[in-house]
């Protein structure tokens, strides 16, 4: 906390850093000006985080140049258990004074505001903090306001968190209306006004500003009204103006602060009945909640043994990890010493946010805002450290308390931590997937309601995996989970299909006859064979009549898909010439002569080979007559009960 003059009201400016230890605030160290001067203004304006504090002069004069105070910011950064300046931010601007009235710091980002100059327009400065503390913090930004007459006291208020940045300009003079401007900040890190919304005249709106995740507060410090917005998809939407429940005029709103569910309100100059007695300009803090995505009052703060002239309420500020608060009463009499100043805190003990885990996660400590407690609940296996064991609860919510006694006070808080599926696809048990047969496989996970992916899924919501659409190989599926329903987006599973080779076992056919059929093998079986002259497609059966004289590629295939592998056997069926009998028929028998002699005319070719058979039927194919040892056609006569009967055909 800041001191921006000593007790003694001459003396100069302090700021005092304390930590909570043991139940009690603990006074760390005093941190003063290089060169303390008596009545500067050290401490005007402080930020703390973790490891780093900011405190403002607002009225810091280089030293041999004349002229109006400029400013200046210095920076501390914790080394162990003590605070060492390390950096020092001077006002860029030798035109606008007051540097360091308003301060804000998010992540590495900090914005310094300074509403007073000789010149316009105001300006603000966002700085970004040096990867190593003794070097110079860098000037990333000058943001000043963009139309007039608005803008007058442009800087007063300044609050950031993450890409988001808001201004207020409360325009005390009535020079024209009060404005708050909200700024983002682009991808490319540029600071661009997004928004700017203008208030009454003489309203003094943007008198203090703040802003959580998608929350921004603007307050005016005459009791006209503390609105809150909400970020949408378009724009920063007014949802809500918050008045002095009270009814009173004590500068409802001088300050406000909030984090997600806490919002306070400061009223210093509010006044009130004590046991009959008048405290005037005591102050209060008004506490507000959000319920259903509103503000609802639910208390009302002043300081204990209020006093006239306390103005209890003129800072607050709420921790962003717990409800824990501290408020300012910087006119309140401490130790015998008149307005010496004194700040109360509001705290309890607090768990910090931790989760989710995994269910298969190691066991972590859980931490909490002050040591020396214990800790109880499901998977807290050690109550003095804080372990908790997941993989002892597996998936599911658990409530976990931590109760610390300190100063005469027990405090507990509890907090609900949520153990997450890790997630698993399911390795099933599964015969060698093989390219030779099309195998349908239904995969699955311990989650439901993910998709799959990968070659071979013909459905990635049921889980369908083809051998034949994924082909011969190892292949890699993904199931991948959307949402927070496990604590992993995606798990693997590696399926391998084993190649097949078709291989056809019939050798290369030269065939002369065209009444010729036989069947086709190849292995494996189970495929099916194409081209001219194929019967039966599964069997393989093949005619050399239907498939007709020449050169014929008969493909034999198996497997479908990617999946798919064939080979090819080549059939030649060559025609031959018609031979030319002597002599030429009919030729008749006469009743009682044997046989005759069948000849093939010598113009024959000699390199012709030809066979004897006996003459197809209507149902019967030609078949090779056994060989003669003289070439001779044979026919055969009936004897009827009146002799001869009438000729045979040609058999």
């Amino acid at each position: 906390m800041g001191a921006e003059v000593g007790a003694s009201q001459t003396g100069p400016g302090k700021a005092y850093i304390y930590e909570y230890t043991g139940g009690n605030w603990v006074l760390r160290q005093t941190l003063t000006a290089p060169v303390p001067k008596p009545g500067d203004t050290f401490g005007a304006q402080v930020f703390i985080d973790e490891n780093t504090a900011l405190v403002a002069d607002i009225n810091f004069l280089l030293p041999g140049a004349p002229g109006t105070s400029r400013g200046a910011v210095y920076v501390f950064t914790r080394q162990g258990s003590t605070w060492v300046q390390t950096g020092f931010i001077l006002n860029p601007s030798i035109d606008i004074y007051g540097f360091g009235a308003a301060l804000a710091k998010s992540g590495t980002d900090v914005v310094v505001g300074y509403p007073a100059g000789n010149i316009l327009p105001f300006a603000v400065h966002v700085f970004r903090q040096p990867t190593q503390p003794m070097l110079p913090w860098t000037l990333v930004a000058t943001l000043t306001p963009s139309t007039r007459p608005l803008g007058w006291a442009y800087g007063f208020s300044v609050a950031i968190e993450g890409d988001n940045l808001l201004v207020g300009a409360p325009d005390f003079d009535s020079n024209g209306q009060p404005a708050a401007y909200f700024y983002h900040r682009s991808p490319a890190g540029v600071w661009t006004l997004s928004q700017m919304e203008v208030y009454p005249e003489a309203s003094d709106a943007g008198f203090r500003v703040g802003i959580h995740g998608n929350y921004a507060i603007v307050s005016s410090d005459n009791n006209l009204g503390v609105r809150f917005y909400e970020l949408t998809a378009s724009k920063w939407a007014l949802r809500q103006t918050l008045f002095n429940p009270d009814s009173q005029t004590g500068q409802f709103g001088f300050s406000v602060a909030l984090n997600g569910s806490v919002l306070l309100v400061g009223a210093l100059l509010e006044s009130y009945l004590v046991n009959g007695v008048r405290i005037d300009a005591g102050g209060s803090v008004y506490r507000y909640e959000r319920r259903n995505g509103l503000w609802e009052l639910r208390r009302r703060y002043r300081a204990p043994g209020p006093a006239t002239g306390d103005l209890f309420g003129s800072w607050v500020a709420v921790d962003q990890r717990s409800n824990n608060f501290i408020v300012s009463a910087p006119g309140r009499s401490s130790q015998g010493v008149a307005i010496a100043g004194q700040a109360f805190v509001q705290w309890s003990p607090a768990i910090l946010p931790a989760g989710p885990f995994c269910a298969d996660a190691p066991a972590v400590l859980l931490q909490a805002t002050a040591a020396g407690g214990m800790w109880s609940g499901p998977g807290i296996t050690d109550a003095l450290t804080g372990r908790f064991d997941p993989a002892q609860v597996g998936p599911g919510t658990y409530a976990v308390a931590y109760t610390l006694a300190a100063g005469g006070c027990t405090f507990r808080d509890t907090a609900v931590i949520m153990v997450q599926p890790a997630l698993h696809v399911t390795r099933p048990r599964l015969p060698a997937l093989s390219c030779a047969h099309d195998t349908i496989v239904t995969l699955s996970a311990n989650v439901a309601g993910g998709l799959w992916s990968g070659s071979g899924i013909s459905n990635g919501s049921a889980g369908s995996f083809s051998t034949a659409a994924a082909g011969p190989g190892r292949h890699v599926l993904t199931y991948s989970l959307a949402g927070a329903a496990a604590c992993s987006g995606q798990d693997t599973l590696s399926l391998v299909v084993h190649p097949t080779v078709a291989h056809i076992l019939s050798p290369t056919l030269y065939l002369c006859r065209l009444d010729t059929v036989f069947q086709l093998a190849a292995s494996p079986s189970g495929g099916s064979w194409h081209g001219a002259g194929i019967l039966n497609a599964s069997l393989g059966n093949f005619s050399a009549a239907a498939a007709g004289a020449g050169r014929h590629v008969l493909r034999y295939e198996l497997g479908n898909g990617a999946c798919q592998v064939a080979d090819s056997v080549i059939v030649n069926i060559t025609s031959l010439p018609a031979p030319v009998l002597t002599p030429t028929g009919p030729l008749l028998l006469s009743c009682g002569q044997l046989q005759a002699t069948l000849n093939v005319a010598a113009a024959t070719p000699a390199t012709v080979r030809y066979e004897w058979q006996y003459a197809p039927n209507g149902t019967t194919p030609g078949k090779p007559l056994p060989r003669p040892t003289t070439r001779r056609f044979i026919r055969r006569r009936r004897r009827g009960s009146t002799g001869c009967g009438p000729p045979n055909g040609i058999a």
